[in-house]
C-alpha cells in the first residue's frame, strides 16, 4: 500500500496551491516539501500545466531546496515560462544548485 502522501494528499495540496485562501497555499508549500521527492513528479506535471502563474510559481517553491537531481530539468525548463513569477520561482530553485 502506497504511503497516503504520495497520492492523496499531494493531489489535494497542490489543489490547494490555487486556493484563494494565502495561510491555504503557504501550508500546501510547506506540506509539499516535508513530503520532498515522492512530490515532485506531480509538482513537474502541475508547473508544465495551464494552471495560473502564481500557483505554478508556488510549485516551484516547494522544490526549492529540496537539491533533489530532477528537479533541475523542471526547474530549466520553467525558465522558458512566459510568466515572469514563474521564471523568478524557477531561478531560486536552481540558485540551490549553483550556491
Amino acid at each position: 500500500m502506497a504511503p497516503r502522501s504520495s497520492r492523496t494528499e499531494v493531489a489535494g495540496l497542490i489543489a490547494d496551491l490555487e486556493s484563494r485562501d494565502s495561510i491555504r497555499r503557504a501550508a500546501a508549500v510547506a506540506r509539499l516539501r516535508v513530503i520532498g521527492e515522492r512530490a515532485v513528479p506531480r509538482l513537474a506535471e502541475f508547473i508544465e500545466s495551464q494552471a495560473p502563474a502564481n500557483a505554478r510559481a508556488l510549485a516551484l517553491g516547494a522544490l526549492q531546496d529540496l537539491r533533489a537531481p530532477r528537479t533541475l530539468p523542471i526547474a530549466l525548463r520553467a525558465l522558458e515560462d512566459p510568466e515572469p513569477d514563474v521564471v523568478i520561482a524557477a531561478l531560486a530553485v536552481l540558485r540551490e544548485w549553483v550556491a
